[in-house]
């Protein structure tokens, strides 16, 4: 069983909150981290990776053609900027 995205983030102790979808139940790919838009957007595409302002944090969405190395490679870019 994989953790979902919020769950591998809390696992590495990176202390990243979740805005969004609140409730598990609405939760499938689509993420809103606990990120400020103004400081992580740039850092963000400066490293190539591809996410969007929204509602009052980073969404971060994982689908079809994601692979477990695009997830941990986003927990990476996370950690280096904690």
């Amino acid at each position: 069983m994989t953790l979902p995205l919020h769950g591998l983030i809390n696992n590495a102790g990176l202390g990243v909150g979740l805005v969004g979808p609140r409730t598990r139940a609405h939760r499938s790919h689509v993420y809103v981290l606990a990120l400020s838009v103004d400081e992580w957007l740039p850092y963000f595409t400066e490293e190539k990776v591809r996410v969007s302002p929204e509602r009052d944090g980073i969404r971060v969405t994982f689908g079809l053609f994601n692979t477990i190395e695009d997830v941990d490679r986003f927990v990476e870019v996370l950690r280096r900027r904690r």
